[in-house]
Parts: C-alpha cells; structure tokens; sequence
C-alpha cells in the first residue's frame, strides 16, 4: 500500500498513524461529540437520569465513549465526581452504547423475546 492510497481499510486491518495525527483525532472526534451530543440531545429539559443534566458528567463520557470500558468508566466517574454524580453502571453502558450506534461503530442487538409456550 503506498503512502498515499486511501482506500478502505477492511475490519480487523491495523492502520499505523503518527501519534500527533492520532490525537488529533481524537480531540476532533471528542469536540463533534460534545457539539452532537447524543443526537443532538444530550442535555435534555427533563432528563431521566440525573447525569444527563450535569454537563462535565457528560463532557467526560463522551470524551471516552469510544475507546474506555464500561466498567473504567463507571470506576473513574466514581472517583472524579463521587458516587452522588456518578451515574450507575447500566446507565453509563447505555449511553455509550448510544454514542457508539451512532458514531457508526457498534452492533445494533435485537431485543429479545419471551418464548411462546406450547
């Protein structure tokens, strides 16, 4: 592949980029996000959970959403902003599930179903 190829990378293929490039990335994907929010409906006027109205809460996961763990998230939340601000573990898997459907780089799960009886 030459220098200047772009064509598509295929999955599971590893693109090699400078690190400063690489940041740049992710500062410029970190600002869509915060300018997006989560379909442009990050802050809500009446907010189901609690984060959702804090905007450094928010800030914060989208910052990570794509490249942190659930599990890392909902540890590093707790101690940033202390369990009070933290959203629980379901809700921080949610929302990053959200921000990754939409950025094109989750799988969409189908529900399941109750088996009928027979």
């Amino acid at each position: 592949m030459s220098k200047d190829d772009c064509s598509p990378v295929e999955d599971g293929q590893t693109v090699t980029i400078p690190l400063a490039e690489y940041r740049g990335l992710m500062e410029d994907r970190s600002e869509l996000l915060r300018l997006r929010g989560v379909g442009g409906n990050a802050i809500c006027r009446n907010p189901r959970s609690r984060f959702r109205r804090d905007w450094e809460v928010i800030a914060f996961l989208n910052e990570h959403a794509t490249t942190a763990t659930v599990q890392w998230l909902t540890d590093e939340l707790q101690r940033q902003f202390g369990k009070e601000r933290a959203p629980s573990r379901s809700a921080v898997g949610r929302y990053v599930r959200r921000v990754r459907l939409q950025l094109g780089i989750g799988e969409v799960r189908q529900q399941r179903t109750v088996r009928e009886t027979q």
